[in-house]
């Protein structure tokens, strides 16, 4: 008798096989080594006063004014606050420049060692990345050299695989990289100058 308890086929009785669940994904220790820093990097913003999202619209105004250095707004401020007269300009909110001098202060130091960090792990996965493609291009080389042998068909078609993968570009048909040949270019000996009359 079919299932009629159910929208999905029944996947006895000769009826259609019902669809398998999706697989989930599997979860290596680095992804969650990197969700655990994910979520510390998500709590920053939330930590820093007056914390600001890039905005093209305003990126221009932001970029032209970096030039000016931090002493001149400082000398400014040091000067409104010395002269009655500059104060009544009242160009200048001297109260926040103060305290967006003591905040650059502050945070200078956490920028650079974030730039630090950023640098070093991408030097880290660049760094691993370069071991295992040296690691990989040696065994493929020497897995196209086994291929030619009657005996190496299998081989052959391995190194096909990896020959497609490693989607080299460029003029050079070869998928290795080779050192640079020495030059075979000789200097022609030295003749002396000729007297121009």
């Amino acid at each position: 008798m079919a299932d009629t308890t159910s929208g999905t086929p029944s996947s006895t009785g000769g009826g259609t096989p019902a669809t398998p669940p999706a697989a989930s994904p599997t979860v290596t220790f680095y992804d969650t080594i990197a969700a655990q820093v994910q979520a510390v990097l998500d709590t920053i913003p939330g930590q820093i006063p007056g914390f600001s999202i890039y905005h093209v619209d305003n990126a221009g105004y932001v970029k032209g004014h970096q030039a000016v250095s931090l002493k001149f707004i400082s000398t400014v401020v040091a000067g409104v606050n010395a002269s009655p007269d500059l104060q009544s300009l009242d160009r200048i909110d001297v109260s926040q420049a103060k305290d967006t001098l003591q905040f650059i202060n502050a945070f200078s130091p956490i920028v650079d060692r974030l730039n630090t960090l950023t640098r070093n792990l991408k030097y880290t996965m660049d760094a691993r990345k370069a071991d295992a493609a040296a690691q990989a291009l040696e065994v493929y080389n020497l897995a196209k050299g086994l291929g030619r042998s009657i005996a190496g068909a299998d081989i052959a078609a391995l190194a096909g695989n990896m020959k497609r993968d490693l989607n080299r570009k460029g003029g050079s048909k070869k998928d290795d990289p080779q050192p640079p040949a020495a030059s075979q270019t000789t200097t022609p000996p030295a003749t002396s100058a000729q007297h121009v009359s």
